[in-house]
């Protein structure tokens, strides 16, 4: 994924443009047995749409189904978790989440990306992309640093 553009004389990344589909970058899940090479395969080459069924606590998405090999017992439910229930149509986990579930999670949508998917509304077009947790720690040291750097300017006096 390309860097933020900065703003000219501020030093900031300047707010993203969302493209459609969006693309909200993923960890793998910790149920990774529970799901065929093919499986993970399809789930990260397809484009899903948010459902009108989506709410605070969860979107879930309609498109290529990614079939489980099987289940889970319940188990914590992390916020930007995509459980795959039976139908094998993903739900991304929301803010107000139930706090344990029993589908197996395909992956886990990094930090740094839960603002976009917070942005996400019925109709919206969503894909997921693969990171390591290397990348995920990058990602979430930048948009630190945007923080920070957004801060120290805001407290900066207009000439």
């Amino acid at each position: 994924m390309p860097a933020l553009p900065l703003l000219p004389g501020v030093g900031l990344a300047a707010p993203p443009v969302y493209s459609s589909p969006a693309v909200l970058r993923v960890l793998p899940g910790p149920h990774d047995a529970c799901f065929s090479d093919a499986a993970r395969t399809a789930f990260f080459d397809a484009h899903y749409i948010v459902s009108p069924r989506a709410d605070r606590q969860g979107f879930r998405l309609g498109g290529t189904p990614v079939l489980p090999l099987g289940g889970i017992l319940s188990e914590a439910a992390p916020f930007g978790g995509v459980q795959v229930p039976p139908d094998g149509q993903p739900i991304l986990l929301m803010a107000d989440r139930q706090p344990t579930g029993g589908y197996p999670l395909i992956g886990v949508v990094i930090s740094a990306d839960l603002t976009l998917a917070g942005q996400l509304a019925p109709g919206d077009a969503v894909r997921f992309w693969p990171v390591t947790l290397a990348e995920a720690h990058r990602a979430a040291l930048m948009q630190e640093r945007a923080l920070r750097m957004l801060v120290r300017s805001v407290r900066k006096p207009y000439p």
